[in-house]
């Protein structure tokens, strides 16, 4: 029997029940030419994240045979330029979706404070304080 009696057992093995949000992260893509960011969230590993940007970059350009037509995201704004960077701002476990959104917002106000423009057009939990994240650090510098 589980240590545990929250924790049910299978063949008298603790089983948990996973959270997708256990492994969120935060994301970025910057374009350093105009000083613009997008920030993004995602359950996925960051590799799949970024193709189904560009997946859809290249179906909204129409380079996709696809049948379903893309609307313009804001990514695009970075991803069109070909000259960007990208990477994981931060490995955030948490519990929700709503907690996800409002740690992306944290990220974007700390951007906003930084004088960097967030090209994002749609911004979780638009009335978070712009508190900057207690590790955040610049980006980082070009090679």
């Amino acid at each position: 029997m589980s240590a545990d009696p929250y924790i049910p057992e299978i063949d008298n093995e603790p089983f948990e029940i996973k959270n997708k949000y256990h492994k969120s992260k935060i994301y970025y893509l910057f374009d350093r030419k105009n000083n613009r960011i997008y920030v993004g969230s995602t359950t996925a590993s960051f590799k799949k994240r970024m193709c189904d940007h560009l997946y859809d970059l290249r179906a909204w350009e129409g380079k996709r045979g696809n049948k379903i037509p893309r609307n313009y995201r804001s990514s695009f704004d970075i991803l069109i330029q070909d000259e960007y960077e990208k990477g994981i701002l931060e490995n955030f476990k948490c519990s929700s979706k709503r907690e996800l959104e409002h740690r992306e917002t944290e990220w974007i106000m700390a951007f906003r404070e930084k004088n960097i423009e967030v090209v994002n057009k749609n911004v979780p939990n638009i009335n978070t304080k712009p508190v900057l994240p207690h590790h955040f650090f610049p980006l980082p510098s070009p090679s």
